[in-house]
């Protein structure tokens, strides 16, 4: 089955939805589910991630007239995403107050966290396995599972950085514009949140190997 055509450029794609094209608003939404499900994820259970998302698209629809392309469109709507499954979560008391936290950025790689790791070199991923071998293709979508489910436990905006970044492909301009971040602030939060994913990666894999 061949790959879905790209989405055209925002310009085209806000004007066609604005026009009421229902195939682009499908094409939009195949195209960003993946991406706003794993953001609803680490706010929500399971049970409310199909309520946020759609939400999100409500939110978007009613927004069109308003949208003004200071950001991506992409980065706008997964704004909305985030703002939605923060206000549910607080609503379903799923989430820990920021305020009981601490200041911001503490302990999650903010600003005011380390100086000294901004620049030093990010732990990669495992070492690739060929997906030809069925048994290798099925440990590779179990390891994913975990990744996804590690991910959650991360502090807020490590767990934002490194879905978006490594699970999604952003680059690190877009990160920054969609969670209003410098650069650099960026950079430490993916090296963190990818040191403490492959930390809980690797107690998962030598605790399986445990006869």
């Amino acid at each position: 089955m061949s790959p879905p055509p790209p989405l055209p450029d925002d310009a085209t794609l806000v004007a066609a939805l604005r026009a009421g094209d229902d195939a682009a608003f499908v094409r939009v939404v195949r195209a960003y589910d993946a991406t706003l499900r794993r953001l609803a994820r680490g706010y929500v259970g399971e049970a409310l991630v199909d309520e946020v998302v759609q939400d999100t698209w409500i939110g978007v629809l009613r927004g069109l007239a308003t949208f003004e392309a200071r950001a991506a469109f992409r980065t706008w709507v997964c704004r909305i995403l985030i703002n939605r499954a923060r206000t549910l979560a607080v609503r379903s008391a799923r989430m820990v107050p920021m305020s009981s936290l601490g200041p911001e950025g503490a302990g999650d790689g903010g600003d005011a966290a380390g100086e000294g790791d901004r620049d030093a070199p990010a732990a990669g991923p495992p070492a690739p396995w060929s997906e030809e071998d069925p048994a290798r293709l099925a440990a590779h979508q179990e390891l994913l599972a975990f990744v996804e489910q590690a991910l959650t436990e991360l502090p807020e905006r490590q767990r934002l950085v490194v879905t978006l970044r490594d699970l999604h492909d952003w680059s690190a301009e877009d990160v920054c514009n969609a969670l209003d971040l410098t650069e650099s602030n960026q950079r430490v939060l993916l090296h963190r949140g990818r040191l403490r994913v492959r930390a809980m990666l690797e107690q998962h894999l030598a605790a399986s190997r445990v006869p």
